[in-house]
C-alpha cells in the first residue's frame, strides 16, 4: 500500500509544479501539524538526555524552519 501524499503525487497534472501540487493536498495542514508536534515531541526529548548526560542543551542553537514546512 503506497503512502497517501505519494498517491497525490502520483497523481499530479502536467503543467502542476510539485510543490504547488503538494501544497493542494487536502490532507496537508494535517501532516504539518502532525510534523511539526513530532518536532516538538523530539526536541523535549534531546533537551532531556542533554540533562542526563550533563552537557549542553545544543537543540536551541538549531535553525527553526521555515513557515509551513
Amino acid at each position: 500500500m503506497k503512502p497517501l501524499l505519494e498517491e497525490w503525487e502520483a497523481g499530479r497534472p502536467a503543467g502542476r509544479s510539485r510543490a504547488a501540487h503538494e501544497q493542494a493536498w487536502p490532507q496537508a495542514a494535517q501532516l504539518r501539524a502532525d510534523l511539526d508536534a513530532t518536532r516538538a515531541a523530539l526536541a523535549q526529548w534531546a533537551a532531556l538526555l542533554a540533562v542526563a548526560c550533563g552537557i549542553p542543551d545544543l537543540s536551541a542553537a538549531m535553525p527553526k524552519p521555515p513557515a509551513g514546512t
